[in-house]
């Protein structure tokens, strides 16, 4: 039967058929049909159906085997059947072996020929393919495939547990059948960078999963709830429909098409907030390749780091003097990470000085440490972390609203390493990526394009 599901009664008038279609199964027995029913566009019986199919698989045959009628309709009825008979061998005998970790009903990736108007092959996912080929009928062999997998279900479910089990209680390890790979979901970094300091390995083949807290820290840019009571403000401005015009040129350069008028209104009230209020300044800065509105919008330009500090506050190189992990505070962050200046490139910071920035990175509220979105890591060991002896950091900093100091993570990577090479010759890095800028690179083509650079 096709329609809706069964509704409140009272609801089962049905408007394109005959009562008695819908009161009784149609399975060609006459059974009474699970009523009320809101609407029933129609009803097949079981054979009918069946039928159906035959027709549909007859048609194929005759278009692609050129194929007679009756040939084809012959031909059709032995494919369902030996379809049948491939689900019931992979649903009653070879379902329940511990050597075979998937079945696929289908076309596969392989190199057994697939016959596209033939039954549909079975590819099994196995250690060892001499046991589970002397299961299979004779008559059966040619539509069956095979793949061989490096471990059972079994060894597979074991190597999860033990590494589980030595993580801790809130590791999450989970076995890959296919490859024998293990993934680790990581719940509580803290029980992670534990394991590791007292020596503890991961697998070098072990997929790495770092659970990000869900962002609800303050914006810097302000808070997005306000959107249309801002927007109406702003459509005020009197230089608010020559930013818009500057906006909508450079996203239709970006995109190849105009943008919608809610995202040009979102990105002109971000350069408000930002202090871009001058549509010339920002064709300026777009014609140099260093754009507000690419900052905001295109999270993966090659020049990110300088991007971002078109927007930020501040820009300083500095070193991590401390750390203070902690819960969610009235500001939505929860860590502060306190950091001693080197080098200042923008802002009011100045070198020797000690600035606090906060992280949305922590504890939550069940007591696990967990990452910020778009933020390195806290605690030691762990990759990618600022705990430790990892160097001086590149970073792009915004005040919030509550006048504190905030990576700007919600615009890409704020926090840049700095590689260990040559003391005169640091260059950035972050994450799996890097750039060839030296700090006086970074300087130098800062001064050139932003009047605030020092």
């Amino acid at each position: 039967i096709s329609g809706k599901q069964p509704g409140p009664a009272g609801a089962q008038k049905n408007r394109n058929a005959e009562p008695a279609l819908w009161a009784e199964v149609a399975d060609g027995v006459g059974a009474p049909c699970p009523a009320p029913y809101i609407s029933v566009e129609g009803a097949q019986s079981e054979a009918d159906a069946r039928e159906a199919a035959i027709d549909q698989r007859v048609d194929q045959l005759m278009r692609g085997r050129d194929m007679k009628r009756a040939e084809a309709r012959a031909e059709a009825i032995r494919i369902i059947a030996r379809s049948a008979e491939l689900k019931a061998l992979r649903d009653t005998v070879l379902l329940p072996r511990e050597d075979i970790v998937s079945m696929v009903m289908g076309p596969f990736d392989t190199d057994f020929t697939y016959d596209p108007f033939g039954p549909p092959p079975l590819t099994v996912f196995g250690t060892d393919e001499a046991a589970i080929r002397a299961l299979i009928p004779d008559e059966l062999q040619a539509s069956v495939s095979f793949q061989p997998v490096p471990q059972s279900r079994a060894e597979v479910d074991a190597d999860a547990a033990a590494m589980a089990e030595r993580l801790g209680p809130s590791a999450k390890v989970v076995g890959e059948y296919m490859d024998g790979t293990l993934t680790l979901q990581s719940i509580d970094l803290r029980e992670l960078s534990d394991f590791l300091f007292r020596g503890g390995t991961l697998p070098e083949d072990m997929r790495v999963y770092l659970e990000e807290v869900p962002s609800r820290a303050g914006r810097p840019y302000g808070s997005a709830n306000d959107f249309h009571s801002r927007r109406a403000a702003l459509r005020k401005d009197p230089s608010y429909q020559n930013m818009k015009r500057a906006v909508a040129d450079v996203l239709s350069f970006q995109n190849g098409y105009m943008a919608d008028g809610r995202r040009l209104d979102d990105t002109v009230r971000r350069l408000f907030d930002f202090g871009f209020t001058d549509a010339a300044e920002i064709e300026r800065l777009e014609s140099l390749g260093y754009g507000p509105v690419t900052a905001i919008t295109d999270h993966d330009s090659p020049n990110r780091p300088l991007l971002l500090a078109a927007l930020a506050d501040t820009v300083v190189v500095a070193d991590v003097a401390d750390i203070e992990i902690g819960r969610e505070a009235e500001d939505g962050f929860r860590s502060t990470v306190r950091f001693t200046v080197r080098d200042a490139l923008k802002g009011d910071a100045e070198a020797g000085q000690t600035i606090d920035v906060r992280m949305q990175g922590g504890e939550n509220d069940d007591g696990h440490v967990v990452r910020g979105p778009g933020e390195p890591n806290l605690l030691p060991m762990l990759e990618n972390t600022i705990a430790g002896d990892g160097g001086p950091v590149l970073l792009m900093l915004q005040r919030g609203n509550d006048g504190g100091l905030h990576l700007m993570s919600d615009y890409g990577q704020a926090g840049y390493f700095l590689n260990q090479g040559t003391p005169d010759d640091p260059r950035f890095r972050y994450l799996s990526w890097e750039t060839d800028a030296t700090v006086a690179e970074i300087r130098e083509r800062m001064r050139a394009v932003l009047p605030d650079a020092k």
